[in-house]
């Protein structure tokens, strides 16, 4: 017998009909990751495996707020396996999931996730005529994520009221867009409609109080100068950020947020002034 012959002959004594086969590929899969939204008419998870093997049984546990629930899930040779399990009579609000997966007894692969199930918004006639909007502060993070949008849309809600702030854009002449670069723009992507809140003071430009009292963030702007510094703050706004559709002019100036003390005919002059110069660029808004 050659050497090569002997060679073969050896192999098949030894694997023929054996299968040598590598580890199991096990994993889990959350719908909706990160945020794990998800429609409470199809809230779910996957489990695969992919195995060299036939029939290898793999047990599902799963936890939803301690209630216990199992499945399992059995190997095909040289295929991926998906196993897909629906949180069926789960009620909508915030839960605890958590799954193993075992073999043999022993855990394999697990996962947790706080899901969050809801009743996914359907569009009715009309809508466009009447646009719910959420109140945010991705001002005063930078936000530069679209999952929060991707939630707010499945819920509804149609646009954002946010703020730009006279002091985070302008100081002493020059301008700093950094921070409402970050989310003005996304929010248009994502098919948002904005109303932007320009607002609150510039301790730069507006330097005292009518009392005398040194300025604040909340002090209204009252001198011609002062007010002339605010309508161009509000300009270079709208100039930058086409996408705006709609402004408030300041917040909530009936109270603690118009210092040192709400004053209508101050407002209206500030409303009067703002209107003029923001239609002279967008007649739109």
């Amino acid at each position: 017998m050659g050497f090569l012959t002997m060679a073969a002959a050896v192999f098949m004594a030894v694997f023929g009909g054996i299968s040598v086969c590598a580890a199991d590929t096990v994993t889990i899969s959350v719908k909706n990751s990160p945020s794990y939204i998800m429609d409470k008419d199809d809230a779910g998870f996957a489990v695969s495996v992919n195995s060299d093997s036939n029939g290898i049984d793999y047990d599902i546990s799963y936890t939803v707020d301690g209630t216990v629930y199992s499945d399992t899930v059995s190997t095909q040779r040289y295929r991926t396996v998906n196993k897909n399990i629906a949180l069926t009579g789960v009620a909508k609000g915030v839960h605890s999931l958590n799954i193993a997966v075992s073999k043999d007894g022993t855990i394999v692969k697990s996962a947790s996730a706080r899901i969050c199930l809801i009743d996914y918004y359907e569009k009715r006639f009309m809508d466009e005529y009447s646009k719910a909007y959420m109140s945010t502060h991705f001002i005063f993070d930078n936000q530069t994520d679209s999952t929060d949008l991707a939630i707010m849309k499945k819920i509804g809600v149609a646009g954002v009221r946010d703020e730009i702030f006279w002091n985070t854009v302008r100081y002493k002449g020059s301008w700093n867009f950094s921070k409402p670069d970050g989310f003005v723009p996304m929010l248009a992507s994502n098919g948002m409609d904005t109303c932007i809140i320009l607002d609150y003071s510039n301790t730069y430009y507006v330097k005292t109080s009518v009392d005398g009292s040194e300025a604040t963030e909340r002090t209204a702007p009252r001198t011609a100068e002062e007010m002339q510094a605010f309508v161009e703050y509000v300009k270079g706004v709208i100039n930058r950020y086409p996408e705006i559709k709609k402004i408030e002019i300041w917040n909530e100036p009936n109270w603690g947020f118009w210092e040192p003390t709400p004053n209508a005919i101050d407002y209206a002059a500030m409303v009067k002034a703002v209107a003029k110069a923001v239609k002279e660029i967008n007649p739109d808004i």
